[in-house]
């Protein structure tokens, strides 16, 4: 273990000690600012062995797995009698386009693991057509762009793991407007955040990497999206870091069309091969379970 993360650790442990454990709640979130209109977020699982999520995310992926593009709601949401799109028709079209690419950008159903596309087309509905109105194409372009280009670290999900004495980064965004904090209620403030590495085994860390030990006070300094595309995600896809972009190009997606909207649906999707039952699944979640 190299002696920086030693150091990091020994402060980590006596700000353990001396804190105190948050008893604000399930959650916090800092950083949601009522000014903050443009805050989007690319948002991954990191996966692990401590928690719900990061166990799912393992049967898919022992790197990561991709949860969704997200979005705020604007206050002025239109309803969807009103909308110029068509709500339909749209839920049909990106769960096409989904059916395709989930499991090559590692798109997990977090209720239904290996399961598409119920969950995956509700992402779609919430984070980008109800609060963005955009199209299926729009969005899909969205989940599968990974340049660098405005992605600065603005969203971790964590929780707090006694036998360390360190916060466990659960999940990561990356995109644009100020970093939101998405904490447990056992996040001990102060203590430094980790990414679990190849020191914690397999079964725990990400393999391959070494542990990555982030300071509290600016996470930002240390997780950046190029650390995260080229240590994690090009471990488990390296064709990210080869075209080093898009996934794919607009003109590779299945076009929509009247007669396949009109006779497939969400839930009747089926990857060839696939021959698990599919329940109808409108459920969506931070990701976490309550600790």
């Amino acid at each position: 273990m190299q002696l920086p993360l030693i150091i990091t650790i020994i402060s980590g442990v006596a700000a353990c000690v001396s804190a105190s454990i948050s008893p604000l709640g399930d959650t916090r979130i800092w950083g949601v600012s009522d000014n903050d209109e443009e805050w989007t977020s690319l948002v991954f699982y990191v996966s692990n062995g401590l928690e719900e999520t990061g166990v799912i995310c393992q049967q898919h992926s022992v790197y990561y797995c991709l949860n969704a593009y997200y979005t705020d709601a604007p206050p002025d949401l239109v309803d969807e009698d009103d909308a110029d799109y068509h709500p339909e028709a749209n839920r049909l079209w990106f769960a096409l386009l989904i059916e395709e690419q989930w499991e090559r950008i590692n798109m997990i159903n977090e209720k239904e693991p290996g399961v598409c596309c119920g969950t995956h087309v509700f992402k779609y509905w919430l984070m980008g057509m109800r609060n963005k109105q955009m199209g299926p194409m729009e969005y899909m372009a969205k989940l599968t762009d990974y340049t660098e280009h405005n992605k600065t670290l603005n969203y971790i999900s964590v929780s707090f793991w006694p036998a360390i004495c360190l916060n466990v980064i659960l999940q990561v965004g990356f995109g644009t407007g100020e970093l939101r904090r998405h904490h447990m209620r056992n996040v001990i403030e102060g203590v430094p955040y980790i990414i679990l590495g190849r020191e914690y085994g397999s079964k725990i860390g990400v393999p391959g990497i070494d542990s990555l030990l982030i300071e509290f006070a600016d996470p930002r300094k240390d997780l950046t999206f190029h650390w995260f595309k080229h240590n994690i995600m090009c471990k488990h896809n390296p064709w990210i870091c080869d075209e080093d972009g898009s996934v794919m190009e607009t003109d590779e997606m299945p076009e929509a069309s009247s007669s396949s909207a009109k006779t497939r649906s969400p839930r009747n999707l089926k990857k060839k091969g696939n021959r698990r039952g599919r329940r109808k699944n409108h459920s969506i979640s931070m990701g976490n379970s309550k600790k």
